[in-house]
């Protein structure tokens, strides 16, 4: 008797007992998903690093703190604003207006008042009349700089960019940023990969080249040149090289009759007369693979093929740059 009237005491209590259980568990499983659903928050890209979900404002996966997720916008150059506030690399500047603040390219922005070098204050330069030049160079009324840095003794009236990181006025050449005191500016005159010359002397990136021979000098591309007689390579004389077969190939590669070059070095046993491009920086001849300047030991000539992207692979490995990759 005493045990069928704790059978049913039991029975009583067994609901009581079981469905509290069942709602906390629902309960922990609501709440799972409501944290899930906060979680999970769409991304938005913005450009230059930046991005912004439905709460928060990022650069480069970092969270930037009181930005403004609804007017916030990227302007280039790591420059970003929202309404209020102006951001250099997720970092805010202060003492700016965001309201008139504009990037103007190559790092240079300003705002009504002042200008600005990669996120830093350009200390005396002209709002109102300041512009950009390209390639690092610009200017206001009064002054011309170079990255942020004010050039002395320069004439701004007659200032021009060439390009190439050479500039000059009625009276000097300069080299980014830097005077050419040998340089005539009445005959100066640029080509491409850093290359120049004057009536006088040739140069490469601002410097005087002398070894060259600057009437016969062609511009073969990839920073290589040459002359009746050698070959160069970033103004720097290839040993050995034949002028008169040399070819730059691409991405680096060049060759003669007999020798096939990366970059000016020399490529130990690659065979100039089967050498060949295969895409991003590979290159084989008929009887090894070659990345850049490094020949690929374990590499099957016969048998490699650029993928993209970095990636290659033979009939029994795969590889990314001059690494191969264990599968």
């Amino acid at each position: 008797m005493i045990k069928k009237i704790g059978l049913f005491v039991l029975l009583l209590a067994l609901p009581h007992l079981v469905f509290p259980m069942v709602v906390n568990k629902k309960a922990v499983a609501c709440k799972l998903l409501v944290e899930d659903v906060l979680q999970y928050r769409p991304l938005t890209l913005l450009g230059g690093g930046y991005a912004r979900d439905n709460f928060d404002v990022y650069y480069k996966g970092h969270k930037i703190p009181d930005a403004s997720v609804s007017s916030f916008r990227s302007l280039g150059f790591s420059y970003a604003k929202d309404n209020w506030k102006v951001f250099y690399r997720g970092k805010e500047v202060t003492d700016v207006s965001a309201s008139s603040f504009v990037n103007l390219d190559s790092g240079y922005a300003k705002d009504n008042w002042k200008v600005l070098y990669r996120g830093r204050p350009l200390a005396g330069a002209s709002a109102s009349s300041f512009r950009v030049l390209r390639d690092g160079y610009a200017c206001d009324n009064w002054s011309v700089y170079f990255e942020g840095v004010k050039i002395e003794g320069v004439s701004v009236s007659s200032f021009i960019n060439l390009g190439y990181g050479y500039a000059k006025d009625n009276w000097s050449v300069f080299y980014c940023g830097r005077k050419m005191h040998e340089a005539s500016e009445s005959t100066f005159t640029v080509f491409e990969n850093g290359y120049a010359e004057d009536s006088w002397n040739t140069y490469y990136r601002g410097r005087k080249v002398d070894e060259i021979n600057r009437s016969s000098l062609t511009k073969v591309g990839g920073g290589y040149a040459k002359d009746a007689w050698d070959v160069y390579f970033n103004g720097h004389l290839i040993e050995g090289a034949s002028a008169s077969t040399f070819e730059y190939l691409g991405y680096g590669y060049g060759k003669d009759t007999w020798n096939v070059y990366f970059r000016g070095l020399k490529l130990d046993d690659a065979s100039a007369s089967t050498f060949s491009l295969l895409g991003g920086y590979y290159a084989k001849d008929s009887w090894n693979v070659y990345y850049k300047d490094i020949k690929m030991e374990e590499a099957s000539a016969s048998t490699f093929e650029y993928l993209g992207e970095g990636y290659a692979r033979d009939a029994w490995n795969t590889y990314h740059g001059a690494s191969k990759i264990n599968r």
